[in-house]
């Protein structure tokens, strides 16, 4: 199970010996009356990007879980004193040995304001829960809405996919593929601002330990550009960065280990052991839609990037399968390099163009038109697995207004990470960051 807290640092209260500590000036501060000195705004609460509010909210976290083990624990002694197996009996035997605590078969942990909890059995489970929320409703500390909750064999906390039966932590492909995009770009000398870059930078130090080949080495030269301030200082987030050719060149290396999948067994935290490279599978998804959709045209998806092309004109003519047809084409070309050297998934609702892709055959001429314009034989060096006929997501940012269709991803889990689209005049394909 995880959940977290909702505005955490809002919730907890300053002690009134430490209040002048937390005294903000302000030279001036619209709409209010102020004297030669300015205004001096103070806050009874922690704050958000004050230096110690993470430390405090953490031990406060800890504390939280103290008080949740020692109350569960008298819990589950009762429970496995009731135990009859003979085996069970024999391994709660062996783990108490170990030391205190040791026999639990559950457990808790939290950081900052996002509390995981496992546990053995659906039953123990359901005890850990109906506890831990009394424990929080009488303390007084209020969790986000239910919709963050999630519940099973296999979460996502902290970023990252926890299948816990299998024992295995793996980097979400939408994540691996953002970092993908990002040093792409970075290996191709594209300049940015230095808060995009320190980001990025602070995003391979977190995928580091889930890829395979990572090591020191790949970020050798990647933090010149935090002195490249003023008097050797950080530079000012708005401040460009300029791609060197070391920057470039470390870029690229990247970009050769991020075609793998990223992730690592638990087993690793006993016996530390590289991630093993392996070949990440990837679903495209692509769509058309026509009457009844709020905005006609094109979409396609793919682990959290998409693209729209609205159509008009004498393009609502063109029959829907050829449009069908066409969608996968331009999947399959906006997302060509991000794509490379993984297993590919074509999915498509139009039974009729995944026939024509399957079998490389068309008796229509407007479908054969479509297949030879987009080549579509030349993409199989991608390592296409299979072309299926299934809904799929990519109707949805044609068919929905934006801000509905950011609410849909959102609710499922998916970021969108890059919103791709099209120029009707010139048919080329920018990149614009777009945060769900």
């Amino acid at each position: 199970m995880s959940t977290d807290f909702a505005d955490y640092f809002s919730q907890l209260n300053l002690a009134p010996s430490v209040l002048w500590l937390n005294a903000v000036h302000w030279a001036g501060l619209e709409g209010v009356d102020e004297s030669s000195l300015g205004s001096f705004v103070l806050d009874e609460r922690m704050g958000f990007r004050a230096s110690s509010s993470s430390n405090i909210g953490q031990r406060f976290s800890h504390s939280l879980n103290g008080v949740f083990r020692t109350v569960f624990d008298a819990q589950e002694e009762e429970m496995l004193a009731a135990e009859t197996n003979p085996t069970r009996i024999a391994y709660l035997t062996d783990r108490g040995k170990l030391g205190y605590g040791q026999r639990r078969l559950y457990e808790i942990c939290t950081y900052t304001d996002d509390p995981f909890l496992v546990s053995v059995g659906a039953e123990r489970l359901a005890r850990a829960v109906l506890l831990w929320n009394r424990l929080l409703k009488a303390i007084g500390i209020a969790v986000a809405i239910p919709l963050k909750r999630q519940f099973g064999a296999s979460i996502r906390w902290l970023g990252l996919d926890f299948f816990l039966s299998l024992g295995v932590v793996t980097v979400p492909e939408n994540k691996r593929l953002r970092a993908l995009a990002t040093v792409t770009k970075m290996a191709a000398g594209v300049s940015m601002p230095f808060a995009d870059y320190r980001a990025n930078a602070s995003f391979l130090q977190y995928l580091k330990p889930f890829v395979a080949g990572a090591n020191g080495s790949y970020f050798y030269g990647l933090y010149e550009p935090f002195a490249r301030g003023r008097n050797g200082n950080m530079p000012e987030p708005a401040d460009t960065v300029h791609m060197t050719t070391t920057i470039r060149s470390q870029a690229s290396r990247w970009a050769d280990l991020l075609r793998s999948t990223a992730g690592i067994f638990a087993s690793n935290t006993i016996q530390q052991t590289p991630p093993v490279a392996a070949t990440p599978t990837l679903y495209l998804h692509s769509d058309a839609a026509l009457e009844g959709a709020a905005v006609p045209g094109l979409g396609g998806y793919m682990h959290g990037f998409y693209w729209v092309i609205a159509l008009q004109g004498d393009e609502l003519q063109l029959p829907i399968s050829v449009l069908e047809l066409i969608s996968i084409g331009i999947n399959l070309i906006v997302f060509k390099e991000l794509a490379r050297g993984a297993h590919c998934v074509l999915c498509s609702d139009s039974l009729n163009s995944v026939q024509v892709l399957t079998n490389l055959r068309a008796k229509s001429p407007l479908m054969a038109h479509a297949t030879c314009t987009y080549s579509f034989w030349s993409f199989l060096r991608l390592d296409l697995l299979a072309v299926q006929p299934q809904p799929c997501i990519a109707s949805a940012p044609q068919t929905l207004q934006p801000t509905q269709f950011h609410v849909a991803t959102w609710t499922i889990s998916l970021r969108c990470a890059h919103n791709l689209e099209f120029s009707q005049k010139n048919w080329k394909c920018r990149s614009q960051p777009e945060r769900c």
